[in-house]
């Protein structure tokens, strides 16, 4: 079984509280920017590669904080 990373759990917690908020800084701020990243949401339309397309779709997004293309 894997070990439980309380600082893991403070920035996912904070991410989704600043998703939450639609805040959109603090989003980035917890974002890699390694070229690899994704980001995947419930709707088949919210799906994103990189950083900038990420924070692009998230600040285009509506007012819940969920990115739209």
């Amino acid at each position: 079984m894997p070990e439980r990373s309380p600082e893991i759990e403070r920035v996912l917690r904070d991410t989704l509280d600043a998703m939450v908020r639609s805040d959109v800084d603090e989003i980035g701020r917890h974002t890699s920017r390694d070229a690899g990243v994704i980001s995947i949401g419930s709707d088949a339309r919210e799906w994103a590669e990189g950083h900038d397309e990420i924070i692009r779709l998230f600040r285009e997004g509506d007012s819940g904080g969920r990115a739209r293309r």
